[in-house]
């Protein structure tokens, strides 16, 4: 047993759960005395916990919660990050800056104890990746440059491109495709860095018909002046 307090009202905080047991002993000024005993239950708090710590900036991420508890079930989560609550056992965040970012986790029980911890996660860096995409003609190449912001520190080391017409992926830097119909195509640039973040950048393309020229035209006699009409013709 420990001595908690010597007033007539106190607070304590337990650092154990389960049962346990408080006496109270009363003395008089006449120096009779009398005490009792109470137990008490007490509940264990959670310890809230997540993963991964370690994300790649503007990449879009899904952080899950790995809270545990000793007894009890969690039923509520309280994220705060960059300013923002956020709720729920899983959430997506994306990081704009880099460096440390702290994360404040906190869980909640079913019968009302709390746990709170303050992670500082890492943020790697990375560039949001960048192309230029010319030739928009059916039947010549579709040519794909990758115009990704160049960095020494951390440089580019992979890169796939998928140019959305069902057909396999490159891994080339700066590939040339051929489409086969014309249409409207969802192209995605997926670039890995020396630090293994990969992150990626979406946009649609339009592929055009080669128009259909001919000329009209009839026989001449020299001197005179030979009537050529373009017949031009596209979709």
């Amino acid at each position: 047993d420990s001595l908690i307090g010597t007033t007539e009202n106190i607070s304590h905080s337990f650092d154990q759960h389960g049962t346990q047991s408080l006496r109270l002993y009363l003395e008089t000024s006449d120096q009779c005395f009398n005490d009792t005993t109470i137990f008490v239950y007490i509940d264990p708090q959670p310890q809230p916990d997540f993963s991964p710590k370690s994300f790649c900036q503007n990449a879009e991420t899904e952080i899950n919660t790995n809270h545990t508890i000793a007894e009890g079930e969690i039923v509520s989560t309280l994220w705060t990050i960059e300013g923002e609550n956020l709720y729920g056992d899983y959430i997506s965040k994306s990081f704009a800056g880099t460096d440390l970012v702290p994360v404040t986790i906190t869980a909640e029980s079913a019968v009302g104890c709390s746990g709170s911890h303050t992670y500082e996660v890492v943020v790697r860096q990375t560039e949001i990746p960048a192309m230029d995409i010319s030739g928009l003609c059916l039947g010549s190449g579709t040519a794909f440059t990758n115009e990704t912001p160049f960095s020494n520190t951390n440089p580019q080391i992979a890169w796939e491109w998928d140019f959305g017409d069902n057909t396999a992926t490159s891994t080339r830097k700066n590939p040339t495709h051929y489409y086969s119909t014309t249409g409207n195509y969802n192209i995605s640039l997926s670039v890995t860095f020396a630090n293994h973040c990969t992150t990626r950048t979406d946009t649609t393309i339009s592929i055009f018909s080669q128009p259909e020229v001919s000329i009209l035209t009839s026989n001449g006699c020299i001197g005179g002046q030979t009537e050529m009409l373009a017949d031009i013709s596209s979709d």
